[in-house]
C-alpha cells in the first residue's frame, strides 16, 4: 500500500539528526507538513530552515520529551501551526551503547528509562485526542 503524504501533518520526536532527521526530510520531500522536536533549538531551527528553504511546509519546537507538560506544549505547538495531527512518530532516545548492564550508573538508566519510554508515553498521550480527529497513526523507533 502506497501512502499519501500529501499535507498529512507528520510530528517526529528526536528530528533534529539521525533517523528522525532523515524521515523528516523524506515525508516533506513527499508532501507532509512535518513538525521537528528535539532538545537542541539551534540544532532544530537549522533543520527547520533547510526544509524551508526546499519549499517544504515545516516547524520545529524545541522540547525534552520527558516531561508531561512538555509533551502537552509540543502537541499545542502541533494544533497552533498546522490546525491538526495525522502521524504521530515516537523516535525520540538517549543511548548508552557501549555500557553494561553491571556499569550504567542508576542516573543514566533513569534517564534512559524517561526517555526512551515514558517520553514516547507521554507524547502519545497528548496527541491522541488530535490523533483521534484525523484517524491519524502512531509509530514508534526503537533501537
Amino acid at each position: 500500500m502506497v501512502y499519501n503524504w500529501k499535507e498529512k501533518v507528520v510530528l517526529i520526536t528526536g528530528s533534529g539528526s539521525g533517523i528522525g532527521w532523515q524521515l523528516a526530510k523524506l515525508l516533506a520531500g513527499k508532501g507532509a507538513y512535518v513538525v521537528l522536536n528535539g532538545r537542541n533549538n539551534k540544532r532544530l531551527t537549522e533543520k527547520e530552515n533547510q526544509l524551508l528553504e526546499l519549499g517544504y511546509k515545516a516547524s520545529s519546537f524545541c522540547a525534552d520529551i520527558s516531561t508531561v507538560e512538555n509533551c502537552i506544549a509540543l502537541i499545542q505547538h502541533c494544533q497552533h501551526t498546522f490546525g491538526k495531527l495525522d502521524v504521530l512518530i515516537n523516535n525520540a532516545a538517549l543511548s548508552a551503547a557501549g555500557t553494561t548492564v553491571e556499569q550504567i550508573s542508576p542516573v543514566v538508566f533513569t534517564q534512559l528509562v524517561q526517555v526512551n519510554f515514558l517520553g514516547a508515553v507521554y507524547t502519545t498521550q497528548a496527541a491522541l485526542p488530535l490523533l483521534k480527529q484525523s484517524k491519524g497513526s502512531i509509530l514508534f523507533i526503537s533501537s
